[in-house]
């Protein structure tokens, strides 16, 4: 029974043995890769999306309410300032406009009749001035004539040089003459009357005028209200958005209660921007005017220039990841390829350098204790460790400060087991050493 087992196990020693072997001899040798460093550029740069936008956008809407009988734009159609967007049809406006100018030429009529009538009166008031002073002038010479010869009779009465007639006949001038120029002196107070007169009907003549101010009011506002009906440019720019259409009615921006009808969105393309999300980690290194390299799903074999113009200065929180808007200009002569509201791919660019040493970061060790990278270079069919100084590392390619030259060969470590997945990926995120 011992013998039996004892085979048995034997056997399948044997097979496990030889199924392992089988297995072994089957599996490929890990082939080591390596790569010569090179010259080259390497860009450190931040990337991120973000839309295209306008330099900016104007809503146009309507002050006047009416059915449009002109819309000669749509959609992509260029327009410059003062072109006619949209016309209404004016029959009220103009109904209006009859009706306030006819009040204006009546109050106007009536205003001119009355400055006659003040220019008459007081002509009138003048005449009656000028008489009545002359009129008391002879009255009163008059009396005082009478008045001189009843002094003189007294006189000569005692001494019967004229009779008592005669005397009382004097008197009696006398007393007319007085009455006279009394009745005369009356006429001032009509001068009172008269310029009272004169006060009432200038303050009529205010009155009109400010009737004439008031119709010369409404009459402007009637006619800006034609003017209301044409619907012009008020920028150069390119229809991006179109609401509505020939035939249909549409209601005033200013008395309607909703806001009006949105008619078109007019956008400036004169200069292209991209609004870009940057995540809080990287907005630290954000700068104005630095370079940004844009992209677009669109074009994807077109690269666009561009410069950061505006930082945001409050971050959005979004399901609690926090970005900060980056305004970016797009430069050079194909940034009209960008259309407002395409998703552009973004990379802002922290530092490039140019005709460099290159060396595959792959190929990059990185000791935290010495704090310093190493390679391994195949040097005569052996492996040799080698101590480098790194530059700029954006985790694809690395510059070689010193250590290395043109041409040698280096080992990529990821073709054999690396310690650990993390620290490689640390090591490409590091850049420099600190």
């Amino acid at each position: 029974m011992k013998k039996i087992l004892f085979l048995l196990v034997l056997v399948a020693g044997i097979v496990f043995w030889s199924m392992y072997k089988k297995e072994a001899d089957s599996t490929p040798k890990q082939e080591i890769k390596t790569e010569k460093v090179t010259k080259g550029s390497v860009i450190l740069k931040i990337d991120c999306n973000g839309r295209v936008v306008s330099n900016f956008d104007v809503e146009i809407k309507s002050k006047a309410s009416g059915e449009i009988i002109e819309f000669p734009f749509d959609i992509s159609d260029k327009v410059k300032t003062n072109d006619l967007i949209l016309k209404l049809d004016p029959v009220d406006e103009e109904r209006g406009l009859r009706e306030a100018q006819t009040e204006v030429d009546i109050v106007t009529s009536q205003l001119k009749q009355m400055a006659e009538k003040i220019k008459i009166a007081r002509q009138e008031l003048f005449i009656l001035q000028r008489n009545t002073r002359e009129q008391i002038s002879i009255d009163t010479q008059k009396y005082e004539d009478a008045r001189r010869k009843v002094r003189d009779a007294q006189k000569l009465l005692p001494k019967k040089v004229i009779s008592e007639d005669e005397y009382q006949d004097l008197l009696s001038r006398e007393a007319q003459a007085r009455s006279t120029l009394s009745m005369t002196d009356l006429k001032q107070e009509e001068f009172k009357i008269k310029e009272w007169q004169i006060q009432n009907l200038q303050y009529e003549e205010e009155i009109l005028k400010k009737k004439v101010i008031q119709t010369e009011i409404k009459l402007e506002t009637t006619k800006q209200r034609l003017q209301d009906t044409k619907i012009l440019a008020t920028i150069d720019g390119t229809v991006t958005e179109k609401f509505v259409q020939k035939g249909q009615i549409i209601s005033s921006g200013i008395s309607n209660v909703g806001g009006g009808t949105k008619i078109l969105v007019l956008s400036d393309l004169s200069k292209i921007f991209v609004i870009a999300s940057v995540d809080e980690s990287d907005i630290g290194k954000v700068s104005l005017e630095q370079e940004v390299i844009i992209s677009a799903d669109a074009f994807p074999n077109l690269r666009f220039r561009g410069k950061v113009v505006q930082i945001g200065a409050k971050g959005i929180n979004q399901y609690n990841v926090v970005t900060f808007e980056v305004k970016i200009e797009v430069l050079g002569e194909k940034k009209s390829y960008l259309k407002p509201e395409m998703t552009a791919n973004i990379s802002i660019v922290q530092a490039q350098k140019d005709d460099v040493l290159l060396v595959n970061s792959d190929a990059l060790m990185y000791s935290y204790k010495t704090k310093k990278y190493t390679v391994e270079i195949m040097k005569a069919g052996n492996r040799e460790v080698r101590e480098v100084e790194i530059g700029l590392n954006n985790g694809m390619v690395a510059e070689v400060v010193k250590g290395l030259e043109e041409d040698t060969e280096v080992i990529l470590q990821a073709a054999k087991k690396m310690p650990s997945f993390d620290t490689q990926r640390a090591i490409r995120r590091m850049g420099r050493p600190r």
